[in-house]
């Protein structure tokens, strides 16, 4: 089996298994490198780490071959590319973003550095004390969203008392095989962020579907 790390641009997962069988994920893999085999298949997985001084240049889809710009080549059974990430064009565009390539915004009120504007979810830039960013979670964004529509309320209406986004957020972790984990925690506490997780099980997944289905009925 191959892993190949993050190139510049994409960041693409490769996996080949024994025979074309499919493979499971171990519940707590010991190596994140590894994460995408049982352990009985670790010694024929190699992870293979890239960087902007040696992207993928070339895809072979016929031939199942990536070949990078240093001349190193990898094979792949299953191939799933991850565009960059970047706000869209029109934030670009209006002069929204700053360097990160993202809009930065109040991190407890999601105001931006434009009077009457604010942005949520996935296109804000929101750096944590450790010196990473929240991350992007549609968890955050719906609580995000929220916090800004009741503090627009407010300034029009002139009551209440004004919301505060406070970094709290949780996610299921699917492992396959009808199970799933779960993470709960402050992303806003210091210096790190301060998260629970709970073992698989498949509790955790009948939580994540019941999730699913609640938050969709509730919506559309």
């Amino acid at each position: 089996m191959t892993l190949a790390g993050r190139p510049a641009g994409f960041t693409p997962e490769l996996a080949k298994g024994p025979r074309g069988r499919p493979h499971r994920r171990p519940d707590q893999p010991a190596d994140p490198a590894r994460s995408a085999a049982p352990s009985r298949w670790a010694s024929s997985i190699t992870f293979k780490k890239s960087s902007s001084k040696t992207p993928v240049i070339d895809v072979d889809t016929e031939g199942r071959r990536l070949r990078f710009a240093n001349g190193e080549t990898a094979e792949f059974d299953l191939l799933a590319y991850v565009p960059p990430h970047r706000a869209p064009r029109v934030a670009r565009e209006a002069g929204l973003v700053d360097d990160s390539g993202w809009i930065p915004v109040d991190r407890d009120t999601l105001h931006t550095a434009h009077a009457g504007v604010y942005a949520i979810g996935d296109v804000t830039g929101i750096p944590l004390k450790m010196g990473k960013p929240l991350p992007m979670a549609g968890v955050f964004a719906e609580r995000e969203a929220k916090v800004v529509a009741r503090n627009i309320v407010r300034e029009i209406t002139g009551r209440g008392e004004p919301a505060v986004f406070d970094g709290h957020g949780e996610c299921f972790i699917e492992a396959g095989g009808g199970r799933a984990g779960f993470g709960r925690g402050d992303f806003y506490a210091e210096p790190t962020p301060q998260v629970d997780l709970r073992p698989v099980g498949r509790r955790w997944h009948l939580g994540k579907v019941l999730f699913e289905k609640t938050w969709l009925r509730r919506w559309f």
